[in-house]
């Protein structure tokens, strides 16, 4: 079975606010148009389609690829899979009305939108708490559908998604090197390459012996993610 792939970010509670918020509803009620020319979802969910495309809205168990800014009405960055430099992957799922994916379902391949996701509706008073204003703001862009027809379809689904993301995984690892090659440019920094291709440079070389295979180290490092 295809399993939902982790995300590349530390799970502080604040970067844990959206995965906690995108579990799939299935919604029955008719919208009605809102302020700014929202659309109202369940329990004071808003949502307004940019450019609606033509196709199957999403549904519970379609694997759905997708970039999400997220923020809070104090333009707080919660969430971007744009930093990231990867869609958001997963198969979609029914628990909670109100969230995100609320509004997701309301969505085809393609369509980019704005969906407004009561606090008040999702979080726990502990949670509520730490998040001010009274939407958390999610601008969606819907990148690949691949839609689930039953259980009949299972194995045919399942290696259409594996295919798919493998395609994702080495779009990625083509991009890795040109991506270090401007880092390095752009930090004006001279590389050195080892024989299994890691990029490195010695800021102050030490006068030790080097170490072989089989020593045993205590290395002292900090480390950031780069865009």
């Amino acid at each position: 079975m295809i399993t939902t792939p982790k995300p590349a970010f530390p799970y502080t509670f604040i970067s844990l606010l959206f995965l906690t918020l995108l579990p799939l509803l299935s919604v029955a009620q008719t919208a009605a148009l809102g302020p700014d020319g929202f659309k109202q979802g369940p329990r004071g969910l808003l949502y307004r389609i940019y450019n609606p495309h033509a196709g199957p809205r999403i549904k519970d168990r379609d694997f759905v690829s997708m970039n999400v800014v997220a923020r809070t009405e104090t333009d707080s960055a919660l969430f971007n899979t744009y930093d990231r430099g990867v869609a958001f992957m997963r198969i979609m799922q029914r628990v909670l009305p109100g969230d995100v994916m609320s509004g997701i379902e309301y969505l085809a391949e393609g369509d980019s939108a704005v969906i407004k996701s009561n606090i008040d509706s999702v979080f726990n008073k502990e949670q509520r708490r730490l998040v001010k204003g009274k939407y958390i703001i999610y601008n969606v862009k819907i990148e690949r559908v691949i839609p689930y027809s039953g259980s009949a379809d299972t194995a045919v689904f399942n290696e259409r998604v594996k295919v798919y993301m493998t395609s994702m995984n080495d779009a990625l690892k083509r991009a890795e090197p040109g991506k270090i090659k401007k880092y390095a440019a752009d930090h004006h920094l001279n590389m050195n390459v080892s024989a299994s291709g890691v990029n490195y440079v010695i800021a102050r070389p030490g006068s030790g012996a080097a170490i072989v295979a089989g020593d045993t180290v205590d290395v002292l490092y900090s480390g950031v993610c780069e865009r």
